[in-house]
């Protein structure tokens, strides 16, 4: 499973609804598992790279929401694979070279 696009997909679905001053409790999403290293250690990282932002909150648990300066590396990250340019690009780059092939070899 892909935590870091799970993360910030729960995250972005709650900054729709809450807006941009309101925290999530860590343990509160839906792919929280206690005693699962990988979930923390990429929430660790999502803060350390500003994605997130996090604060402490009552009895030690972590409160963490949507940096509002890096919605647009959010909504990049969280972006299909058919939506990236890049894949458009390289999709263009081979049709037509398989064009050039095909015409290459009709024309000899």
């Amino acid at each position: 499973m892909n935590y870091r696009k799970a993360i910030l997909r729960d995250l972005y679905k709650f900054y729709e609804i809450k807006g941009p001053n309101n925290y999530a409790m860590a343990d509160t999403l839906k792919t929280f598992k206690p005693g699962d290293y990988e979930y923390l250690n990429t929430l660790n990282q999502l803060l350390g790279e500003g994605l997130i932002l996090g604060v402490e909150g009552p009895h030690k648990r972590v409160a963490i929401t949507l940096n509002p300066n890096n919605l647009i590396a959010v909504k990049k990250e969280l972006r299909s694979w058919y939506q990236d340019p890049r894949f458009w690009i390289g999709t263009i780059i081979a049709a037509a070279g398989i064009i050039v092939a095909i015409l290459a070899f009709l024309l000899k």
